[in-house]
C-alpha cells in the first residue's frame, strides 16, 4: 500500500483506469480495474444476469464471475448480492455503478475528442428515417458519403412515427412533420406542403368536399401515428378542425398514397410524393384554397433531428453533410417528379 505523502506510483497498465479513491482507499500496486472489468459489471447491473452479461462480451459465465470477483477484491467491497435466480446490487454496488459508467463515458468521449483531432472518423451512425426518404433520398447521399468517409457505418431504421424515432436510441434522424417536444436539437431544411386527395373516379362518384366539414361524408384515408383523429386547416386567418372517421389507417403515407390512387377515400400527404400522379390526373387535389396544418396552424417540414447529448464527431460529420447536401438532393426530386 501507499503511504500517505508517498510520491510513488502505480505502475499504467493497458486499459486501466484510475479515480478510484471515491470507491475505496489507495489500491495495491498493479490492481487497477480495467475497461473490460467495468463493462461486464454495468452490464451485469442492468440486466440483472451474469450469464447474459457474459454473453454479451462472448464470456464464458465462469470467467464472467472470476473477473467479477477480482473487481470486488479490488474495490475491496461486495457489489452484488446473488442468489440462485437474481443478482441485485449492494448499496456499494450502487455507488460504484454509477462511477464506472462515467469511467466508460469518460474513454468514450476520449476516443471521440482523439478521433475528431485525427479527422478520421469511424464507427457506427444509427440513423432513423421514414420510407420515402430512405428510398428516395438516401442511396445517393450514402454513396456519396462513405466513399468519403470508408470508416464509418450506417445503421438504419424506417419508420413514420415521429415519436417512436426519438424514444429509440438514435443517433441522427432524418423527419417530415413536426418536433413534438424539446429532448432534441431540430435543424429545418425546408417547409413542406400538404395536399388533400382523392382519385378522379373517387371524385366523380362522391363529389369534391367545398369545406372541411364536408369531409365527415367521405371515405378517409389516416396515417394512423399522425392526427389519426383530427384534420385542420387554414383559410386566411381562420383556423378549422375536422374529426376523422378512418375508413383506412396505415403507419405508411406510400400505403396511403396506393389507397388513394385505389379509390378508397381521401388522404392528406406531403404534396413531395405525390407530383406525378397529381400532373397526371390519376389524383386530384381537394380543398385547394385550405392550407393544411397542425393544430397550433404551422406546416410541415423536413428536419434533421439529433439527441442534446454532445454528439460524436463521425455524427456530427453526416449532420454537416447533409445541411450541405440534402436540400439540394429533395429539390431536384422534386423537379423531376
Amino acid at each position: 500500500m501507499l503511504r500517505a505523502g508517498s510520491t510513488r506510483r502505480p505502475s499504467k497498465l493497458p486499459g486501466a483506469v484510475s479515480g478510484l479513491p471515491l470507491i475505496a482507499g489507495a489500491l495495491p500496486l498493479g490492481e487497477t480495474p480495467h475497461l473490460e472489468m467495468l463493462r461486464l459489471f454495468v452490464l451485469v447491473a442492468t440486466e440483472g444476469s451474469i450469464s447474459g452479461a457474459a454473453r454479451r462480451l462472448d464470456l464464458s459465465a465462469s470467467m464472467a464471475n472470476r473477473k467479477l470477483a477480482a473487481l470486488e477484491r479490488i474495490l475491496k467491497v461486495r457489489l452484488f448480492d446473488r442468489s440462485t435466480r437474481a443478482v441485485q446490487l449492494t448499496v456499494a454496488g450502487v455507488v460504484a455503478l454509477k462511477w464506472a459508467q462515467d469511467a466508460l463515458g469518460g474513454f468514450k468521449r476520449l476516443g471521440e475528442e482523439l478521433e475528431a483531432l485525427m479527422k478520421q472518423p469511424s464507427g457506427v451512425i444509427r440513423l432513423a428515417v421514414n420510407h420515402y426518404a430512405s428510398t428516395h433520398y438516401l442511396p445517393g447521399l450514402l454513396k456519396a458519403f462513405l466513399s468519403q468517409y470508408p470508416d464509418i457505418r450506417i445503421s438504419i431504421t424506417t419508420t413514420e412515427d415521429v415519436e417512436a424515432m426519438l424514444d429509440a436510441n438514435f443517433d441522427l434522424a432524418i423527419v417530415v412533420g413536426r418536433i413534438p417536444d424539446s429532448r432534441v436539437v431540430a435543424f429545418q431544411l425546408r417547409p413542406y406542403r400538404r395536399v388533400l386527395c382523392a382519385s378522379r373516379d373517387y371524385v366523380e362518384r362522391y363529389g369534391r368536399p367545398k369545406h372541411p366539414a364536408d369531409l365527415a361524408q367521405h371515405s378517409l384515408l389516416a396515417h394512423s401515428t399522425q392526427e389519426a383523429g383530427n384534420w385542420f386547416f387554414r383559410k386566411g386567418s381562420k383556423t378549422f378542425e375536422q374529426s376523422v372517421h378512418a375508413l383506412v389507417e396505415a403507419d405508411s403515407h406510400l400505403m396511403l398514397k396506393e389507397m388513394a390512387l385505389a379509390g378508397l377515400g381521401v388522404a392528406r400527404l406531403g404534396e413531395h410524393i405525390l407530383k406525378s400522379e397529381l400532373e397526371s390526373g390519376k389524383l386530384v387535389e381537394l380543398l385547394g384554397d385550405y392550407v393544411c396544418t397542425y393544430p397550433g396552424g404551422e406546416i410541415p417540414g423536413l428536419w434533421l433531428v439529433y439527441p442534446q447529448r454532445a454528439a460524436p464527431f463521425r455524427t456530427r460529420v453526416l449532420i454537416e453533410f447533409l445541411q450541405q447536401n440534402l436540400s439540394e438532393v429533395v429539390r431536384k426530386r422534386r423537379a423531376s417528379g
